[in-house]
């Protein structure tokens, strides 16, 4: 009997001294990271705040009102406009697209206390280690101020019984967030340079013991991305350099966003001068550049246009070309969370010879990153290669005979296409002064804008033939003396023995003694050689 009385003295004591190391624990920690204005309890109620993730606005919008089919070739979003431009220099492409997030993870937004209008929308999951601060109020009285990251519980501790309200903001970075100056109207002030996110709703603990609530933060977007961006691939080039601007202030704006509304008190415009340039991706190296800015403002059909001053393309044999004064723009959508780009994708630009828009050179194809590009040069200054002599109508130059047409693997994908037969004959049909005889080629008096080469005229270098047998590489043949391209007609049993048509330029006439030196050749069997192909525009 004795040892049942003396028991619950024995817990009292217990209690107390654990009740007074926890109030010592939370005073130290209130001090260190909070403003508090209402006392807290030490009782049996808290809250563990942690991260739900970040409302994917744009995909809930795509789900409307963009194609799923609009996909540009590489797969990093979804075209919503697209036209043709030609410059004094080049061709391209100007886009607009709905970027892709970079991590495609997801879950499902269905906290219905935070934003409850956004709940149908898909949340992608934020980064652990990324900052975020957490205001906690009891009727319209500030209570405290909580310092928290993504994938790190934070533990607040609270009275029963009793609905608080909530506010949370970031910058979506690992930068440390510093406290508001004013928690009676707190407010913070978006950047350019980082995304401002925002959550609000409210919690309360109930129930009987020690009670452990989760609290899941979920943000939504309070700015609108615009990228401006610019892609030498067509171009099978790497950019050096870009200096460009965007050609209003008016596009940037930041604002002051009150917290306890969710919208901005005010707006105002920023000029962010030169653009910054980065690579788009590890896997585009520095073929693609793109410069991202964030903007509090919001609103239809917004007219964005980049001009650049100067850009700088390295070519393939270490030398540049600079391209200055082009300008491309578009009309973009701003909403909170939308993700534009407009982007300027230089292409080939074609040389064209009786109406057939040509490429300036041969394909190849580049065994070092697996890529099909154009020479830059003109000339001949290039080693002789496999990659640049073809079966004919092969995926790769050593490919599966009749399979693909190589040309239409050119970047922007089916862009170009190899020759036919009445295009080739218009071709060796000329044969009065725009065309020209030399010992190493023949040359075209064309027309076209000058793409980064040094000559509009549409040149054949005579770089001869491969032999080949049982599908392997024999010797090159006729080097210097005959230039040949495959088109893209066979003849007798798919040409297995006879009536491959291609063009030829020789140091020999058709007819030996009569003949013209530049003719159509018929008898080049698809098994028994391999040629360089010259593409034209898919037209």
């Amino acid at each position: 009997m004795k040892s049942n009385l003396k028991r619950p003295r024995a817990n009292s004591f217990i209690k107390a001294l654990l009740l007074g190391v926890l109030f010592s624990s939370l005073f130290a920690s209130c001090n260190k990271e909070t403003n508090s204005v209402v006392d807290l309890p030490t009782g049996d109620a808290t809250i563990s705040i942690d991260v739900a993730g970040v409302n994917d606005e744009e995909e809930g919008e795509k789900k409307t009102s963009v194609s799923k089919s609009a996909m540009n070739s590489i797969g990093y979003g979804e075209i919503l406009s697209s036209k043709e431009v030609s410059y004094e220099g080049l061709d391209a492409i100007v886009s607009t697209r709905i970027d892709q997030k970079r991590d495609s993870r997801s879950i499902v937004a269905n906290n219905r206390k935070n934003n409850a209008s956004n709940s149908e929308l898909r949340a992608a999951v934020m980064t652990p280690g990324i900052k975020y601060r957490l205001l906690l109020y009891l009727n319209g009285t500030f209570v405290k101020s909580v310092a928290a990251e993504s994938g790190v519980a934070s533990h607040v501790e609270v009275n029963k019984d009793v609905e608080y309200n909530w506010y949370a903001f970031s910058y979506n970075s690992t930068d440390d967030i510093p406290d508001v100056s004013n928690t009676s109207a707190p407010t913070v002030e978006s950047k350019v340079d980082k995304p401002l996110l925002y959550a609000s709703g409210t919690v309360m603990v109930t129930g009987e013991g020690v009670v452990d609530k989760s609290l899941r933060v979920q943000f939504a977007h309070r700015t609108a991305r615009v990228g401006a961006e610019i892609s030498a691939r067509g171009a099978f080039a790497g950019i050096e350099s870009v200096s460009a601007s965007f050609a209003s202030s008016e596009y940037i704006k930041k604002g002051n966003l009150n917290l306890l509304t969710g919208l901005y008190e005010s707006i105002s415009t920023v000029d962010v001068g030169n653009l910054v340039f980065t690579p788009f991706s590890a896997a585009t190296k520095d073929t693609i550049k793109v410069a991202y800015y964030y903007t509090a403002g919001q609103g239809a059909n917004s007219a964005i246009q980049v001009n650049v001053q100067a850009l700088t393309l390295k070519l393939d044999l270490g030398d540049t070309r600079v391209f200055t004064n082009m300008q491309f723009s578009d009309n973009v959508d701003l909403s909170w969370g939308y993700r534009r780009t407009v982007f300027l994708d230089l292409i080939e630009s074609p040389l064209t010879v009786n109406g057939v828009k040509w490429a300036r050179t041969n394909i190849y194809f580049s065994e070092a990153d697996r890529a099909y590009r154009f020479r830059h040069q003109i000339h001949d200054p290039y080693n002789r290669s496999t990659e640049e002599y073809w079966n004919f109508k092969a995926p790769f130059p050593n490919g599966t005979i009749g399979a693909q047409d190589p040309c239409t693997l050119v970047y922007p994908k089916n862009k170009w296409r190899m020759p036919n037969g009445d295009e080739t004959r218009n071709l060796i049909a000329v044969k009065d002064s725009r065309r020209t005889l030399h010992a190493d080629y023949v040359e075209y008096t064309a027309t076209g804008t000058a793409a980064p080469y040094p000559s509009n005229n549409l040149r054949i270098n005579k770089m001869g033939y491969y032999n080949i047998a049982l599908g392997i590489f024999g010797l090159l043949s006729d080097d210097k003396k005959d230039g040949c391209f495959w088109v893209n007609e066979t003849g007798f049993l798919g040409g297995a023995i006879t009536g491959v048509n291609n063009y030829r330029v020789s140091d020999s006439r058709e007819g030996l003694v009569v003949g013209d030196y530049v003719f159509e050749h018929w008898a080049m069997s698809s098994w028994g050689g391999a040629e360089n192909v010259r593409c034209v525009r898919n037209e």
